[in-house]
Protein backbone atom coordinates (compact mmCIF):
# COMPACT_ATOMS: atom_id res chain seq x y z
CA UNK A 1 0.00 0.00 0.00
CA UNK A 2 2.81 2.20 0.87
CA UNK A 3 4.49 1.91 -2.23
CA UNK A 4 0.81 2.13 -4.71
CA UNK A 5 1.30 5.57 -2.29
CA UNK A 6 3.96 6.64 -3.26
CA UNK A 7 3.68 6.07 -6.88
CA UNK A 8 0.53 8.03 -6.90
CA UNK A 9 2.92 10.74 -5.38
CA UNK A 10 5.17 10.98 -7.62
CA UNK A 11 2.65 10.83 -10.27
CA UNK A 12 1.15 13.64 -8.80
CA UNK A 13 3.89 15.73 -8.58
CA UNK A 14 4.68 15.26 -11.93
CA UNK A 15 1.36 16.20 -12.95
CA UNK A 16 1.07 19.42 -11.10
CA UNK A 17 4.68 20.49 -10.78
CA UNK A 18 5.52 20.02 -14.15
CA UNK A 19 3.26 19.01 -16.83
CA UNK A 20 0.36 21.40 -15.68
CA UNK A 21 2.51 24.58 -15.54
CA UNK A 22 4.13 23.53 -18.62
CA UNK A 23 0.48 23.36 -20.45
CA UNK A 24 -0.20 26.65 -18.66
CA UNK A 25 2.80 28.50 -20.65
CA UNK A 26 2.00 26.92 -23.61
CA UNK A 27 -1.25 28.67 -23.29
CA UNK A 28 -0.26 31.94 -22.23
CA UNK A 29 2.08 32.41 -24.90
CA UNK A 30 -0.30 31.13 -27.41
CA UNK A 31 -2.73 33.88 -25.85
CA UNK A 32 0.21 36.42 -25.68
CA UNK A 33 1.53 35.89 -29.48
CA UNK A 34 -1.84 35.50 -31.33
CA UNK A 35 -4.08 38.00 -28.94
CA UNK A 36 -1.92 40.14 -27.18
CA UNK A 37 1.34 40.71 -29.61
CA UNK A 38 -0.41 39.67 -32.29
CA UNK A 39 -0.42 42.62 -34.42
CA UNK A 40 2.96 43.39 -34.19
CA UNK A 41 4.23 39.34 -35.08
CA UNK A 42 1.52 39.60 -38.33
CA UNK A 43 3.27 42.08 -39.12
CA UNK A 44 6.53 41.22 -39.16
CA UNK A 45 5.57 38.42 -40.74
CA UNK A 46 4.22 39.87 -43.71
CA UNK A 47 7.72 40.95 -44.65
CA UNK A 48 8.57 37.42 -45.09
CA UNK A 49 5.72 36.03 -47.10
CA UNK A 50 6.04 35.74 -50.58
CA UNK A 51 3.50 38.03 -52.21
CA UNK A 52 2.91 39.72 -55.81
CA UNK A 53 4.73 42.92 -56.34
CA UNK A 54 4.10 45.44 -59.03
CA UNK A 55 6.91 45.37 -61.73
CA UNK A 56 7.51 49.50 -62.92
CA UNK A 57 6.80 49.72 -66.55
CA UNK A 58 9.45 51.82 -68.96
CA UNK A 59 8.39 55.23 -69.43
CA UNK A 60 7.23 56.03 -72.72
CA UNK A 61 9.45 58.98 -74.40
CA UNK A 62 8.86 62.31 -75.24
CA UNK A 63 10.13 64.07 -78.70
CA UNK A 64 9.92 66.72 -80.68
CA UNK A 65 8.24 67.68 -83.91
CA UNK A 66 11.63 66.20 -85.84
CA UNK A 67 12.15 63.11 -83.74
CA UNK A 68 14.76 64.57 -81.39
CA UNK A 69 14.02 63.56 -77.77
CA UNK A 70 13.25 66.07 -74.97
CA UNK A 71 12.82 63.23 -72.47
CA UNK A 72 13.75 60.10 -72.05
CA UNK A 73 14.29 57.21 -69.49
CA UNK A 74 17.73 55.44 -69.20
CA UNK A 75 17.76 52.17 -67.10
CA UNK A 76 19.84 52.31 -64.18
CA UNK A 77 20.45 48.87 -62.03
CA UNK A 78 21.33 47.98 -58.33
CA UNK A 79 23.67 44.93 -58.49
CA UNK A 80 23.45 42.31 -55.69
CA UNK A 81 25.75 39.20 -55.26
CA UNK A 82 24.54 36.17 -54.01
CA UNK A 83 27.51 34.07 -52.44
CA UNK A 84 25.10 31.01 -51.53
CA UNK A 85 23.84 30.84 -55.13
CA UNK A 86 26.70 28.47 -56.60
CA UNK A 87 27.43 24.75 -54.91
CA UNK A 88 30.68 24.82 -53.68
CA UNK A 89 32.08 22.95 -56.56
CA UNK A 90 30.92 25.19 -59.00
CA UNK A 91 31.63 28.56 -56.37
CA UNK A 92 35.72 26.98 -56.43
CA UNK A 93 35.88 26.19 -60.22
CA UNK A 94 34.95 29.88 -61.36
CA UNK A 95 36.25 32.30 -58.69
CA UNK A 96 38.73 33.34 -60.68
CA UNK A 97 37.60 34.16 -63.26
CA UNK A 98 34.81 36.06 -60.94
CA UNK A 99 37.19 37.88 -58.95
CA UNK A 100 38.67 39.12 -62.55
CA UNK A 101 35.52 40.33 -64.02
CA UNK A 102 34.35 42.17 -60.80
CA UNK A 103 38.34 43.61 -60.25
CA UNK A 104 38.32 44.66 -63.66
CA UNK A 105 35.02 45.99 -64.61
CA UNK A 106 33.06 46.42 -61.43
CA UNK A 107 35.55 48.00 -58.41
CA UNK A 108 38.82 48.62 -59.05
CA UNK A 109 40.14 49.30 -55.84
CA UNK A 110 40.81 45.55 -55.70
CA UNK A 111 43.54 43.57 -57.45
CA UNK A 112 42.27 40.48 -58.56
CA UNK A 113 43.89 38.25 -56.18
CA UNK A 114 42.20 40.77 -53.43
CA UNK A 115 38.23 40.29 -55.10
CA UNK A 116 39.29 36.89 -55.02
CA UNK A 117 40.21 36.73 -51.24
CA UNK A 118 37.05 38.88 -50.76
CA UNK A 119 34.56 36.43 -52.42
CA UNK A 120 35.64 33.83 -50.45
CA UNK A 121 35.25 35.32 -47.80
CA UNK A 122 32.15 36.60 -48.18
CA UNK A 123 30.97 32.54 -48.61
CA UNK A 124 32.56 31.25 -45.84
CA UNK A 125 32.76 34.02 -42.99
CA UNK A 126 29.38 35.39 -43.89
CA UNK A 127 27.51 34.75 -40.50
CA UNK A 128 24.29 36.08 -41.27
CA UNK A 129 24.50 34.19 -44.61
CA UNK A 130 23.56 37.34 -46.22
CA UNK A 131 22.60 36.58 -49.81
CA UNK A 132 22.13 40.32 -51.28
CA UNK A 133 25.34 41.78 -50.87
CA UNK A 134 25.33 44.90 -52.95
CA UNK A 135 28.37 45.17 -55.55
CA UNK A 136 27.44 48.06 -58.00
CA UNK A 137 25.01 51.04 -57.23
CA UNK A 138 23.55 53.53 -59.82
CA UNK A 139 25.47 51.08 -62.79
CA UNK A 140 24.43 51.89 -66.07
CA UNK A 141 23.08 49.60 -68.94
CA UNK A 142 26.42 49.15 -70.64
CA UNK A 143 27.83 48.01 -66.83
CA UNK A 144 24.85 45.71 -66.10
CA UNK A 145 25.24 44.10 -70.05
CA UNK A 146 28.98 43.14 -68.63
CA UNK A 147 28.08 41.60 -65.43
CA UNK A 148 24.51 40.41 -65.64
CA UNK A 149 25.83 36.45 -65.09
CA UNK A 150 25.07 38.38 -61.27
CA UNK A 151 22.15 38.25 -59.47
CA UNK A 152 20.07 41.80 -60.56
CA UNK A 153 17.50 43.51 -57.82
CA UNK A 154 15.69 46.55 -58.03
CA UNK A 155 15.29 47.86 -61.51
CA UNK A 156 15.26 51.27 -61.81
CA UNK A 157 15.51 54.28 -64.64
CA UNK A 158 16.01 57.42 -64.30
CA UNK A 159 14.35 60.39 -66.57
CA UNK A 160 16.81 61.92 -68.73
CA UNK A 161 16.71 65.36 -70.71
CA UNK A 162 19.50 64.77 -73.77
CA UNK A 163 18.47 68.41 -74.71
CA UNK A 164 18.89 69.42 -70.90
CA UNK A 165 17.17 72.24 -69.62
CA UNK A 166 15.12 73.18 -72.98
CA UNK A 167 11.92 73.64 -72.72
CA UNK A 168 12.12 72.08 -68.90
CA UNK A 169 9.00 73.82 -67.49
CA UNK A 170 7.03 72.50 -70.54
CA UNK A 171 8.29 69.00 -70.46
CA UNK A 172 7.70 68.83 -66.58
CA UNK A 173 8.15 66.23 -64.33
CA UNK A 174 6.13 63.32 -61.99
CA UNK A 175 7.32 62.99 -58.54
CA UNK A 176 6.18 61.06 -55.38
CA UNK A 177 6.32 64.25 -53.21
CA UNK A 178 4.81 66.77 -55.85
CA UNK A 179 2.16 67.62 -58.21
CA UNK A 180 2.83 66.08 -61.72
CA UNK A 181 3.73 69.52 -64.09
CA UNK A 182 3.95 69.64 -67.47
CA UNK A 183 3.52 67.37 -70.46
CA UNK A 184 5.31 64.76 -68.07
CA UNK A 185 2.02 65.06 -65.87
CA UNK A 186 -0.55 65.40 -68.40
CA UNK A 187 0.12 62.48 -70.12
CA UNK A 188 1.72 60.37 -67.03
CA UNK A 189 -1.15 57.71 -67.98
CA UNK A 190 0.23 57.92 -71.49
CA UNK A 191 3.71 57.16 -70.56
CA UNK A 192 3.82 55.34 -67.49
CA UNK A 193 2.67 52.32 -69.00
CA UNK A 194 0.89 49.17 -67.22
CA UNK A 195 3.37 47.87 -64.04
CA UNK A 196 3.47 44.03 -64.37
CA UNK A 197 3.27 41.77 -61.62
CA UNK A 198 5.21 39.04 -59.98
CA UNK A 199 5.57 36.96 -57.06
CA UNK A 200 8.65 38.17 -54.69
CA UNK A 201 10.12 36.88 -51.92
CA UNK A 202 11.21 39.39 -49.16
CA UNK A 203 15.18 38.48 -48.38
CA UNK A 204 15.79 42.01 -46.18
CA UNK A 205 13.23 43.23 -43.90
CA UNK A 206 15.35 46.50 -43.08
CA UNK A 207 16.43 47.37 -46.82
CA UNK A 208 12.58 46.27 -48.46
CA UNK A 209 14.51 43.95 -50.72
CA UNK A 210 12.64 41.36 -52.86
CA UNK A 211 13.74 38.28 -54.75
CA UNK A 212 11.54 37.43 -57.68
CA UNK A 213 10.39 33.67 -57.43
CA UNK A 214 10.77 32.66 -60.78
CA UNK A 215 7.15 31.71 -60.58
CA UNK A 216 5.04 31.05 -64.25
CA UNK A 217 2.11 33.24 -63.31
CA UNK A 218 4.09 36.39 -63.88
CA UNK A 219 2.75 39.38 -65.41
CA UNK A 220 5.21 41.41 -68.10
CA UNK A 221 5.05 44.61 -67.54
CA UNK A 222 4.06 47.21 -70.84
CA UNK A 223 6.17 49.95 -71.53
CA UNK A 224 4.27 53.60 -71.86
CA UNK A 225 3.50 55.05 -75.22
CA UNK A 226 5.56 57.45 -76.82
CA UNK A 227 4.24 60.95 -77.48
CA UNK A 228 5.44 63.74 -80.16
CA UNK A 229 4.87 67.40 -79.37
CA UNK A 230 5.04 70.34 -82.13
CA UNK A 231 8.17 71.87 -80.23
CA UNK A 232 10.85 72.44 -82.50
CA UNK A 233 14.22 72.05 -80.62
CA UNK A 234 16.23 74.80 -83.00
CA UNK A 235 13.34 77.18 -83.00
CA UNK A 236 13.37 76.48 -79.02
CA UNK A 237 16.54 77.27 -78.09
CA UNK A 238 16.83 80.31 -80.05
CA UNK A 239 13.56 81.54 -78.38
CA UNK A 240 15.09 81.01 -74.71
CA UNK A 241 18.29 82.36 -75.66
CA UNK A 242 16.30 85.39 -77.38
CA UNK A 243 14.33 85.64 -74.08
CA UNK A 244 17.47 85.80 -71.64
CA UNK A 245 18.76 88.72 -73.64
CA UNK A 246 15.79 90.22 -73.16
CA UNK A 247 15.36 89.77 -69.60
CA UNK A 248 19.06 90.59 -68.66
CA UNK A 249 19.22 94.13 -70.62
CA UNK A 250 15.54 95.26 -68.72
CA UNK A 251 16.32 93.32 -65.46
CA UNK A 252 13.28 92.25 -65.63
CA UNK A 253 11.39 89.79 -63.14
CA UNK A 254 10.37 87.17 -65.59
CA UNK A 255 9.22 87.02 -69.16
CA UNK A 256 7.67 84.54 -71.17
CA UNK A 257 7.85 83.94 -75.13
CA UNK A 258 5.81 81.53 -77.12
CA UNK A 259 6.35 80.81 -80.95
CA UNK A 260 2.85 79.67 -83.03
CA UNK A 261 3.39 78.38 -86.65
CA UNK A 262 0.53 81.02 -88.19
CA UNK A 263 -0.49 77.83 -90.99
CA UNK A 264 -1.19 75.41 -88.28
CA UNK A 265 -1.33 77.12 -85.06
CA UNK A 266 1.38 74.37 -83.64
CA UNK A 267 3.17 75.95 -80.75
CA UNK A 268 7.14 75.43 -81.67
CA UNK A 269 8.19 76.79 -78.74
CA UNK A 270 7.90 77.90 -75.42
CA UNK A 271 10.23 79.27 -72.88
CA UNK A 272 9.43 80.75 -69.66
CA UNK A 273 12.37 82.55 -67.50
CA UNK A 274 12.24 83.51 -64.16
CA UNK A 275 14.66 85.41 -61.64
CA UNK A 276 16.54 84.41 -58.27
CA UNK A 277 19.90 85.33 -56.48
CA UNK A 278 21.55 82.90 -58.97
CA UNK A 279 20.08 84.56 -62.62
CA UNK A 280 17.23 83.61 -64.86
CA UNK A 281 15.96 79.47 -64.60
CA UNK A 282 12.52 78.17 -66.08
CA UNK A 283 10.50 77.37 -62.67
CA UNK A 284 7.25 78.56 -63.48
CA UNK A 285 4.77 77.91 -66.93
CA UNK A 286 3.88 81.98 -67.18
CA UNK A 287 2.92 81.30 -70.41
CA UNK A 288 -0.22 79.00 -69.48
CA UNK A 289 -0.48 79.70 -65.71
CA UNK A 290 -0.34 83.31 -65.43
CA UNK A 291 -3.22 85.22 -66.17
CA UNK A 292 -1.66 89.07 -67.51
CA UNK A 293 -3.25 91.59 -70.16
CA UNK A 294 -2.38 90.19 -73.69
CA UNK A 295 -0.86 93.55 -74.59
CA UNK A 296 -0.27 93.83 -78.54
CA UNK A 297 -1.37 90.09 -79.58
CA UNK A 298 -4.72 91.29 -78.80
CA UNK A 299 -4.61 93.70 -81.47
CA UNK A 300 -5.95 90.97 -83.94
CA UNK A 301 -8.84 90.01 -82.28
CA UNK A 302 -10.06 93.84 -82.76
CA UNK A 303 -9.27 93.83 -85.97
CA UNK A 304 -10.95 90.93 -86.91
CA UNK A 305 -14.03 92.27 -85.08
CA UNK A 306 -13.91 95.44 -87.20
CA UNK A 307 -13.81 93.50 -90.71
CA UNK A 308 -16.70 91.16 -89.89
CA UNK A 309 -18.83 94.41 -89.24
CA UNK A 310 -17.58 95.96 -92.32
CA UNK A 311 -16.18 98.74 -89.71
CA UNK A 312 -13.14 99.40 -91.54
CA UNK A 313 -10.76 98.72 -95.14
CA UNK A 314 -7.79 97.36 -94.99
CA UNK A 315 -6.92 100.85 -97.40
CA UNK A 316 -8.89 102.84 -95.21
CA UNK A 317 -6.73 105.83 -93.41
CA UNK A 318 -6.58 106.78 -90.01
CA UNK A 319 -5.05 109.49 -87.96
CA UNK A 320 -2.18 107.86 -85.58
CA UNK A 321 -1.43 111.61 -84.04
CA UNK A 322 2.58 111.04 -83.89
CA UNK A 323 1.89 108.21 -81.77
CA UNK A 324 0.42 109.57 -79.00
CA UNK A 325 -3.29 109.84 -77.71
CA UNK A 326 -5.43 110.21 -74.80
CA UNK A 327 -8.65 108.95 -72.93
CA UNK A 328 -10.01 110.20 -70.45
CA UNK A 329 -6.62 110.85 -67.88
CA UNK A 330 -4.71 108.66 -69.63
CA UNK A 331 -1.96 108.97 -72.42
CA UNK A 332 -1.61 106.22 -75.01
CA UNK A 333 1.61 105.83 -77.06
CA UNK A 334 2.72 103.84 -79.81
CA UNK A 335 5.73 101.92 -79.09
CA UNK A 336 7.65 101.92 -82.17
CA UNK A 337 10.10 105.40 -82.88
CA UNK A 338 8.38 105.04 -86.46
CA UNK A 339 5.14 106.58 -85.30
CA UNK A 340 6.38 110.23 -83.81
CA UNK A 341 7.36 110.50 -87.29
CA UNK A 342 3.63 109.88 -89.32
CA UNK A 343 0.17 111.62 -88.36
CA UNK A 344 -2.45 109.54 -91.12
CA UNK A 345 -1.50 106.28 -92.20
CA UNK A 346 -3.72 103.21 -93.70
CA UNK A 347 -5.23 100.48 -91.63
CA UNK A 348 -3.04 98.25 -93.09
CA UNK A 349 -0.06 99.91 -91.68
CA UNK A 350 -1.43 100.74 -88.06
CA UNK A 351 -1.94 97.07 -87.54
CA UNK A 352 1.60 96.18 -89.35
CA UNK A 353 3.27 98.71 -87.05
CA UNK A 354 1.68 97.61 -84.09
CA UNK A 355 0.45 101.33 -83.40
CA UNK A 356 -1.77 101.27 -79.82
CA UNK A 357 -3.63 104.45 -81.07
CA UNK A 358 -4.39 103.45 -84.37
CA UNK A 359 -6.16 100.57 -83.42
CA UNK A 360 -7.73 101.64 -80.09
CA UNK A 361 -8.93 104.65 -82.21
CA UNK A 362 -10.79 102.57 -84.66
CA UNK A 363 -12.34 100.13 -82.24
CA UNK A 364 -13.20 103.22 -79.98
CA UNK A 365 -15.32 104.56 -82.83
CA UNK A 366 -16.62 102.21 -84.13
CA UNK A 367 -17.45 100.29 -80.56
CA UNK A 368 -17.66 103.33 -78.01
CA UNK A 369 -20.15 105.07 -76.86
CA UNK A 370 -20.44 107.19 -80.20
CA UNK A 371 -20.30 103.99 -82.44
CA UNK A 372 -21.37 104.09 -86.02
CA UNK A 373 -24.30 101.35 -84.83
CA UNK A 374 -25.65 104.08 -83.59
CA UNK A 375 -27.53 101.91 -80.77
CA UNK A 376 -25.49 102.34 -77.23
CA UNK A 377 -24.69 98.56 -77.72
CA UNK A 378 -20.99 98.74 -79.99
CA UNK A 379 -19.40 97.90 -76.65
CA UNK A 380 -21.49 94.74 -75.88
CA UNK A 381 -20.83 94.23 -79.60
CA UNK A 382 -17.62 94.19 -79.43
CA UNK A 383 -17.28 91.49 -76.42
CA UNK A 384 -19.93 89.76 -78.65
CA UNK A 385 -16.86 89.27 -80.91
CA UNK A 386 -14.23 88.36 -78.39
CA UNK A 387 -16.46 85.73 -77.02
CA UNK A 388 -17.08 84.58 -80.32
CA UNK A 389 -13.34 83.52 -81.41
CA UNK A 390 -13.57 81.86 -77.85
CA UNK A 391 -11.12 84.06 -76.40
CA UNK A 392 -13.17 83.52 -72.87
CA UNK A 393 -12.45 80.12 -72.88
CA UNK A 394 -9.51 78.18 -71.35
CA UNK A 395 -7.08 77.12 -74.55
CA UNK A 396 -7.41 73.44 -73.55
CA UNK A 397 -3.74 73.27 -73.78
CA UNK A 398 -2.37 69.86 -72.55
CA UNK A 399 -0.92 71.11 -69.91
CA UNK A 400 -1.96 71.64 -65.96
CA UNK A 401 -2.68 74.77 -64.26
CA UNK A 402 -3.80 76.89 -67.36
CA UNK A 403 -4.78 80.41 -66.09
CA UNK A 404 -9.15 81.08 -66.65
CA UNK A 405 -9.44 84.01 -68.71
CA UNK A 406 -11.33 86.93 -68.05
CA UNK A 407 -13.02 89.42 -70.41
CA UNK A 408 -14.85 92.31 -68.92
CA UNK A 409 -18.87 92.58 -69.40
CA UNK A 410 -20.26 95.32 -71.42
CA UNK A 411 -23.51 97.02 -70.03
CA UNK A 412 -25.72 99.33 -72.15
CA UNK A 413 -27.86 102.33 -70.79
CA UNK A 414 -30.83 99.35 -70.51
CA UNK A 415 -29.13 98.43 -67.29
CA UNK A 416 -29.63 101.21 -64.85
CA UNK A 417 -27.20 102.82 -63.00
CA UNK A 418 -24.03 101.53 -65.90
CA UNK A 419 -22.16 103.69 -68.22
CA UNK A 420 -21.13 102.34 -71.62
CA UNK A 421 -17.66 102.96 -71.93
CA UNK A 422 -15.01 100.89 -74.36
CA UNK A 423 -13.28 98.21 -72.57
CA UNK A 424 -9.64 98.04 -72.83
CA UNK A 425 -9.39 101.48 -74.60
CA UNK A 426 -7.06 102.74 -71.44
Amino acid sequence: MDVKNEVLYRVYFLLFGMVIPAAIIVIYRTIDIAVIDGERWRAEGQNSYVRERDIEAERGNILATDGSLLATSVPFFDIYFDPYAASEEDFQKNVDSLAYCMATYVDRSFTVGGMRQFLTELRDTNINRNRHILIKKQATYTEKKRIEQFPLLNLRSERKRPFGLLARRTVGYVRTDAQPIGLEGYYDDVLGGQPGKEFMVCVDRKHDLWIPTEDLTSIEPKSGDDIVTTIDVNIQDITENALLRALQYHNADWGTAVVMEVKTGAIRAIANLGKNEEGWFETYNYAVGYATEPGSTFKLASMMALLEDNMINLEDSVSIEHGVTQYYEDVLEDSSPESKELDTITVRRAFEMSSNVGVSKMVTQAYGERNALNNNEGAARYIAHMKAFNLHLPTGIDIEGEASPYIKEAFSEKTPGAALRFPGCR
